[in-house]
């Protein structure tokens, strides 16, 4: 029975000796690239005045929560917590994630998010309109209501 192992082993010809080689075939390439797809539309933050020209001041519950569940909750929210952090919330986006606070009221030029976004390339970055909305918001203490 090992003689016939051997031998079938030993004698038995592949099909890549044995075949004749086969025509070469072109790839299919579309003419036309795959469209990208398209963004949404950002919203339209813009801080509201009183009738006297008073600056209402910019909040999380009025403008600064709908930036974020526009651009960033995708990555940061309670499920997946991208980087440890957690932006669905207020009291959540306080607390941070992995690399420390991300805002600190008061300072935006020591918050981490600031320094994320104005390098630019984030993958939830925001629109310079909204950068503005968010810097004032920090500055002016990072009110939640």
């Amino acid at each position: 029975m090992l003689g016939a192992v051997y031998g079938f082993v030993n004698a038995e010809e592949t099909a890549i000796r044995t075949l004749p080689p086969h025509e070469r075939v072109d790839v299919f390439v579309p003419l036309t690239p795959t469209p990208s797809p398209t963004t949404l539309p950002a919203p339209t933050v813009e801080v509201a005045s009183t009738p006297s020209g008073s600056v209402i001041p910019v909040s999380w519950d009025g403008q600064i929560n709908l930036i974020f569940q526009q651009k960033c909750i995708g990555c940061h929210n309670s499920a997946s917590r991208m980087g440890g952090l957690d932006m669905s919330t207020y009291a959540s986006l306080m607390e941070g994630g992995q690399s420390g606070a991300v805002i600190v009221p008061g300072d935006s030029a020591n918050s981490l998010l600031v320094g994320k976004q104005q390098t630019g390339g984030h993958p939830g970055q925001l629109s310079p309109g909204e950068l503005s909305v968010v810097l004032n918001w920090i500055n002016t203490g990072a009110a939640e209501k």
